[in-house]
């Protein structure tokens, strides 16, 4: 019988371990980042972790290439302003049907988002040119109208 504290982990490390690394990058483990569909507590000061959600806190700068990609845990993910760019399939396949983009926000990669995904972002920012140059469904914030 498996114990408890070793059901999330991968070869003796837990996949939260180390997730914000001290260049500010949050790194994911796809295809093994399934496990953290039952991770409830995050060790890492770069991501929180909660029921239903999850929060990329402002000390971290990129998301790296699949780092959420095929998560059904995560009905909301919070980006944090700070963060700079977002590699291609972070936010792919997911229960995640919309994701806010924080204006510091510079670089995002053609294929970071699933189609289906509306993407809020502000008024003139990278992200808005961006999800119109590449065909994404997009709303504004409230606050720029």
């Amino acid at each position: 019988m498996v114990s408890s504290s070793n059901i999330y982990r991968f070869n003796g490390v837990d996949p939260f371990d180390n997730w914000s690394t001290s260049n500010g990058e949050l790194r994911g483990y796809y295809p093994r980042n399934s496990l953290i569909n039952g991770v409830t507590q995050s060790k890492s000061d770069g991501i929180g972790v909660y029921p239903n959600n999850c929060i990329v806190r402002n000390n971290v700068r990129t998301i790296k290439r699949s780092c959420f990609r095929n998560n059904r845990r995560f009905g909301i993910i919070v980006l944090s302003e700070g963060l700079e760019e977002i590699e291609d399939y972070a936010f792919y396949n997911m229960r995640l049907k919309d994701i806010g983009i924080p204006k510091s926000v510079k670089k995002i990669a053609k294929h970071s988002f699933s189609k289906d995904m509306i993407l809020y972002v502000h008024k003139g920012s990278y992200a808005e040119s961006f999800a119109i140059r590449n065909g994404y469904s997009f709303e504004y914030y409230q606050d720029d109208d």
